[in-house]
């Protein structure tokens, strides 16, 4: 009788027949950078795929909510008629800090951050894209229609830097986060 009761002649558990596989790529490589623009860097692949389709889902929400006048304060903002009248504009849905025309305003009645942007934030810092020491406490998430655009500008130097841009929802194959110190 055979006293191994494993049927598998092989004694290798391992069912990688290569001794030695290649290593995972690291969770967080080396984001992009670019000399012309000092302190500017592209992290690809910057948000968990998880938490992805909760990001889309809750700004689907918070659009219907403030297009219904249901978001506290000054949190949603419509596009302006003189600016949308040549695309040139995007809805707006602002926590923890309210700006208008570049202009910015922490006392205006804005909502706090929500849970899932405070998901994303621990996202982002996980991933390097912040220091978890300067962790942001406000976001302004555009919506842009399509065809809509806002022309080159430098947002507003009252907000603390790094200052980071995160790109969802829209045609390019995987999130992106644009960060500058």
């Amino acid at each position: 009788p055979n006293p191994n009761p494993n049927p598998n002649p092989n004694p290798n558990p391992n069912p990688n027949p290569n001794p030695n596989p290649s290593p995972s790529p690291s969770p967080n490589p080396e984001p992009e950078t670019f000399p012309a623009v000092p302190g500017l860097s592209l992290y690809h692949d910057a948000i968990p795929p998880e938490l992805l389709p909760r990001l889309e889902e809750a700004v689907d929400r918070w659009l219907v909510a403030g297009r219904k006048g249901h978001l506290p304060g000054r949190t949603y903002a419509a596009p302006p008629a003189i600016f949308s009248n040549r695309n040139q504009s995007r809805e707006m849905i602002q926590f923890g800090a309210f700006t208008h025309s570049n202009r910015l305003d922490v006392n205006a009645g804005v909502a706090p951050l929500p849970p899932v942007l405070r998901e994303l934030r621990a996202a982002l810092a996980a991933r390097g894209v912040f220091r978890e020491d300067a962790l942001p406490d406000c976001c302004t998430v555009n919506v842009y229609s399509p065809g809509c655009w806002l022309p080159p500008h430098v947002d507003n130097r009252g907000f603390a830097r790094p200052f980071a841009t995160v790109s969802i929802g829209s045609a390019q194959s995987k999130p992106k986060a644009l960060t500058q110190t």
